[in-house]
């Protein structure tokens, strides 16, 4: 911001303002339309005499601008592709450079470990995606809305590399190592007992209660992980308080 053309920096920004105006005003428009036609004179005079309260709503929470990341476990298996752990890691440099803070939406298993991943890279570009988040000195807020396991949790929303304030769904599951990775570490000896069975079977099944009860949010909350569990219908305005209040309004 402090280098290169002025003229060029104003222009980035009265851009999308400009823009952003230009549809509300044809929403406005639209709305002047169908009230008119539909309900009358008196329902058209409303919206006119609301609409300095409404744009003065707007300009007040626009005026908190944001920058968000979103990860999706219906996509890639669940997992972050190296593509998108690449574009998370350049992306955060965009809210720090403009003091904004960062919000993440956490629904990921973490980086898919093959062999395939590893001679791509996964190592450094996990790396440069945990540098990334450390490094960035803005307010960081994780909301894990799904599966926040591993180094999704980890590099996305942990209290340990610089989070905030961090949130999760009644229905999420919150663990710094995958289900799957609990099993060979932490439950070793009770898959070794299951010699004989369907070691397949006997896997998912300790996955499944390590997703219920240690993977909990609820324990999570319990253990530090995450400071509240909302319901995802409280979202919302749980993490707009949760602005507010770093913000210092």
């Amino acid at each position: 911001m402090t280098e290169g053309s002025i003229e060029k920096h104003l222009i980035s920004f009265a851009v999308p303002l400009f823009l952003g105006n230009l549809f509300q005003q044809l929403y406005n428009t639209a709305d002047s339309l169908i009230v008119g036609n539909f309900l009358g004179s008196e329902a058209l005079a409303s919206v006119s005499s609301s609409s300095n309260l409404i744009f003065l709503m707007i300009g007040f929470f626009n005026g908190i601008a944001v920058g968000v990341v979103a990860t999706d476990s219906s996509v890639g298996k669940g997992y972050i592709s190296l593509d998108g752990a690449r574009k998370i890691a350049s992306f955060v440099d965009k809210p720090e450079a403009y003091d904004m803070t960062l919000i993440t939406l956490v629904d990921s298993l973490g980086f898919n470990t093959t062999v395939e991943q590893e001679k791509a890279g996964a190592a450094k570009v996990a790396a440069e995606l945990f540098a990334a988040i450390a490094s960035s000195s803005i307010d960081k807020i994780g909301v894990a809305t799904g599966k926040a396991v591993g180094a999704a949790y980890s590099a996305l929303m942990s209290k340990g590399i610089g989070f905030d304030y961090t949130l999760a769904t009644d229905k999420a599951c919150v663990s710094p190592i995958a289900p799957d990775a609990a099993v060979d570490v932490l439950m070793a000896d009770q898959l070794s007992a299951e010699k004989g069975k369907d070691l397949s079977k006997a896997r998912a099944k300790l996955a499944d209660s390590y997703a219920k009860l240690a993977a909990d949010p609820m324990i999570a909350a319990q253990e530090g992980y995450v400071d509240n569990v909302v319901e995802a219908k409280n979202l919302r305005p749980y993490i707009a308080s949760a602005l507010l209040m770093l913000k210092g309004i």
